[in-house]
């Protein structure tokens, strides 16, 4: 039998906003007399979402029809609207119902729709993780490094940033990202956890979170918690809402076993956010983006070919003396991703990774630093 449905349009266009990040086609299905599913991957199959949507089923079934079209028609729109796949005039239709209104879209060829292959998708599931979905979203947000933070080297270069490593962990998910000159890891706690003790490691595109984030982000308020869990794939999944992807091919350093080895050694202080940020700013009155710290006597040096800033620190730098340079742009961007109040940046020596984090995050990035001799003028 065609799907025949009542839907309220506002509520049909929330739910076909987060398929659209995949495809312009979707799969409406009947799930129960009150609920359809709407299902949607993108070209390569790699990637796949299914959204629940309250309905009124008046006749089951399923058709495919284009979700920008509808979405567009329903805009305006504010009583239920039919829903019904049907023949006229010897070709496969949607008919779209409002008031007095009738419009037709094509019901496509579902085969044409590649969906991912869920292979042991009940055995994956019974071992998942749970986490809030509302950190799951911060963190997948800024997770992915943003490309104009790369120098122009980088962009000549290929980058780590196209994949995301995601770690799980008994307590926590750690997500790390990377490209040339730095690395940032966030850190996402969990609420279950059905693994046991195992520590798995899996590669994903950082498409794939960017549309995670968007996805999750416009959430039923009583939508707040999602399950995680993997087969030759990962499963995201909550009560309204699954997003399926493929693992990465990607190969990914083993950054967390170096970032160990920096945090043991070193000093740490605490400076400003506001301030900091704003003194990185002053600096950007020179045009290299080369900019040089320097830590003593509690004071925090920074200068440029053009200029030269004092901070007080809040903490740390009493007798620990330090220089060390790095591009101002790239540092800005990491700055201002932080909320808190204070900053903490770790540093060892002029050639190592120095490190920024705060209590109030769990977002910590690794940064390179560059040489002393492009800034060995800089005095």
């Amino acid at each position: 039998m065609s799907l025949k449905i009542l839907v309220p349009p506002k509520v049909l266009q929330d739910q076909l906003r987060k398929c659209l990040s995949l495809s312009s086609f979707g799969i409406f299905s009947s799930q129960a007399v009150d609920e359809i599913s709407i299902v949607a991957s993108n070209d390569f199959g790699s990637e796949t979402i299914s959204v629940k949507v309250s309905a009124v089923v008046q006749a089951e079934g399923k058709f495919v029809v284009d979700m920008a079209r509808l979405s567009t028609l329903c805009t305006g729109m504010t009583e239920l609207v039919t829903l019904e796949a049907k023949e006229v005039s010897g070709k496969n239709k949607v008919l779209v119902k409002h008031k007095r209104s009738l419009f037709k879209l094509d019901n496509a060829d579902i085969s044409s729709i590649k969906l991912i292959n869920l292979v042991g998708y009940k055995e994956a599931l019974a071992k998942h993780v749970k986490v809030d979905i509302s950190e799951l979203v911060a963190v997948a947000t800024s997770a992915v490094i943003p490309k104009n933070i790369l120098t122009k080297s980088e962009k000549n270069t290929k980058p780590f940033y196209t994949a995301i490593c995601m770690e799980i962990e008994p307590d926590m998910i750690c997500f790390t990202s990377a490209i040339n000159s730095c690395t940032c890891m966030n850190y996402l706690p969990t609420r279950e956890n059905n693994y046991g003790t195992e520590k798995l490691k899996h590669i994903l595109n950082a498409d794939s979170l960017d549309k995670i984030a968007r996805v999750f982000a416009s959430a039923d308020k009583n939508d707040t918690d999602c399950i995680i869990f993997h087969a030759n794939y990962i499963g995201i999944i909550s009560k309204n809402v699954s997003f399926f992807c493929a693992k990465s091919s990607a190969s990914f350093p083993d950054i967390r076993k170096v970032a160990s080895t920096f945090s043991e050694r070193g000093f740490s202080v605490g400076v400003s956010q506001s301030l900091f940020k704003a003194a990185l700013n002053r600096a950007k009155i020179s045009v290299d983006h080369r900019v040089v710290l320097e830590v003593f006597d509690k004071i925090m040096h920074i200068k440029t070919p053009d200029s030269s800033d004092e901070l007080e620190l809040e903490n740390g730098g009493e007798t620990d003396e330090i220089r060390i340079g790095f591009n101002s742009a790239l540092m800005h961007t990491i700055v201002s991703s932080y909320a808190s109040e204070v900053i903490e940046i770790q540093m060892n020596e002029s050639v190592s990774p120095f490190i920024i984090s705060s209590d109030e995050s769990n977002c910590t990035f690794y940064v390179m630093p560059i040489t002393p001799e492009t800034y060995k003028e800089i005095v």
